[in-house]
């Protein structure tokens, strides 16, 4: 959920920038989950008992937190010319509950909650309408999470510049043991 969408992203980095793309990144709600409890010294679940649930948080966590560190390095404003432009328009997005069949690897008690809450869950069309609006869009302020078709604040530890380098470095550290570095 993370470190995939991101190292594609990396890949793609300087077609990305010569062509001045959206990069859009999608999260979820269940970041606010966590209330920044995302375990950085064991994002892999190595030391600790894997649980699926707080597995996806943490993901969705780190894809915020890597849309932001990306606007900080690709996404500020550029001076070309006495115009000042966007290198990289950066968004991440909530979708909302939307129902979809992602509940059906987790135990009977949780798909249970999961049939309940989405008895009011979008369809995926209304799902899309965030992801479409922001895609769109001819210009909005890069760095910024979505939900509902509006640009609202992600959680508190999601908006920390300790969390976000740090996010950076580890995910960073993780390409370079493929043999893959990425300079700024």
């Amino acid at each position: 959920n993370h470190i995939g969408p991101s190292y594609l992203t990396m890949l793609l980095l300087p077609t990305l920038i010569k062509n001045k793309s959206k990069v859009i990144f999608v999260a979820s709600r269940a970041h606010q989950r966590g209330k920044g409890d995302l375990n950085f010294d064991d994002p892999e679940f190595k030391s600790v008992p894997y649980s699926g649930i707080k597995a996806y948080c943490q993901s969705k966590m780190a894809n915020i937190l890597f849309s932001y560190a990306l606007h900080q390095r690709y996404g500020v404003k550029q001076s070309v010319k006495d115009t000042t432009k966007e290198v990289l328009t950066i968004s991440v997005i909530h979708p909302g509950i939307v129902r979809t069949e992602i509940a059906r690897h987790v135990s009977l008690p949780l798909r249970l909650i999961w049939y309940i809450a989405g008895i009011g869950a979008k369809t995926m069309q209304q799902g899309a309408q965030t992801q479409i609006k922001v895609a769109t869009l001819d210009t909005y302020e890069s760095g910024k999470y979505w939900s509902d078709c509006e640009i609202v604040p992600s959680n508190a530890f999601s908006r920390q510049q300790s969390s976000i380098d740090k996010l950076w470095d580890i995910t960073m550290k993780t390409y370079s043991t493929w043999g893959k570095s990425f300079d700024e």
